[in-house]
């Protein structure tokens, strides 16, 4: 039987998707701004033992390009927002099981950077971080990045091949399995015939390499991509290839990541400790010992809808 997993699906922004429930006495969203907020709930996610919480973005505004767009901010309309990579650092060092997952686009950062950013975080987390590939849909978004307009759907999806294949050449190829050596009275801090330049060539992209952090615990971080069209669907198997082109060969939507080395797996005394703490929102954390811990699996699944416009 398939395993239950719990996912908080958030955005670095006031209102997300139930649009005006900022407006809501109680609604603590509408302070996004303060790290506090988001802390305060990812240790409520960790004690209820959520699987994961996954961060939504965009990177520019709906609607058509040159129209009025005074209703967004007016609204709250998912503008002001905030990059959420940013707030994982908070979140990392603040629980030790979650899964961290944020969106970004391919538009937003060169690859050779968003690899090192990636690698950075996954450090901090201790191999928690997980990243949802889109590629825009706004105007807005693409002249935010200096484009005249949004790139035809498909030739987005080729750029977005291209992106991951930089990303998966630094996070697997550039460093060996023991080239960080940390030798103090050798005076050897890495092995440098383990550590190697990708020459990556591309139509886009032109990078040299090697990737500047050390394998981080998932070297490739958990990978979500939603897109349904048949463009999507064949970038999706493009790189599923890439991504099992080493032992264990693993789906892109199914990757094996750990946390401290382990994560945990819900027993049936685990699912139980879940549902007496929901119940009762006791003052004393569930017992962990419940928990039988051990590698397991994040699936990421898209659900039975039309995501073609992705």
């Amino acid at each position: 039987m398939p395993e239950l997993l719990f996912n908080a699906f958030v955005m670095n922004t006031a209102s997300h998707i139930q649009h005006g429930l900022w407006r809501h006495p109680f609604a603590q969203q509408v302070n996004f701004n303060d790290p506090s907020i988001w802390i305060d709930l990812v240790k409520t996610l960790e004690e209820g033992l959520f699987d994961s919480i996954f961060f939504a973005d965009v990177s520019g505004l709906y609607g058509p390009a040159d129209a009025d767009y005074s209703v967004y901010p007016r609204e709250g309309l998912q503008i002001p927002s905030n990059d959420p990579s940013v707030l994982l650092s908070a979140l990392a060092v603040n629980t030790t099981h979650l899964g961290l997952a944020f969106t970004s686009s391919i538009m937003q950062e060169h690859p050779f950077n968003f690899a090192r950013k990636v690698s950075t975080l996954d450090h901090i987390s201790n191999g928690r971080i997980a990243w949802n590939i889109v590629t825009s849909t706004q105007t807005n978004a693409a002249r935010n990045y200096g484009l005249d307009e949004l790139p035809e759907h498909d030739a987005r999806y080729k750029w977005a091949d291209e992106y991951v294949d930089v990303t998966y050449k630094l996070w697997e190829g550039s460093w060996d399995d023991g080239a960080l050596v940390r030798d103090k009275v050798a005076g050897i801090y890495a092995d440098p015939s383990k550590i190697h330049k990708i020459h990556h060539e591309g139509p886009r992209y032109q990078v040299e390499g090697p990737h500047l952090p050390s394998p981080s615990p998932q070297r490739t971080p958990l990978l979500f991509q939603a897109g349904g069209s048949p463009t999507g669907r064949h970038s999706l198997h493009e790189t599923q290839k890439r991504c099992s082109s080493q032992p264990p060969p693993r789906a892109l939507l199914l990757k094996e990541f750990s946390a401290r080395g382990r994560l945990r797996k819900r027993s049936d005394d685990a699912l139980r400790t879940s549902s007496s703490f929901s119940r009762s929102r006791s003052s004393s954390a569930p017992q962990r010992t419940t928990l039988e811990r051990g590698r397991k699996s994040w699936i990421a699944t898209s659900a039975k809808q039309d995501f073609s416009h992705t």
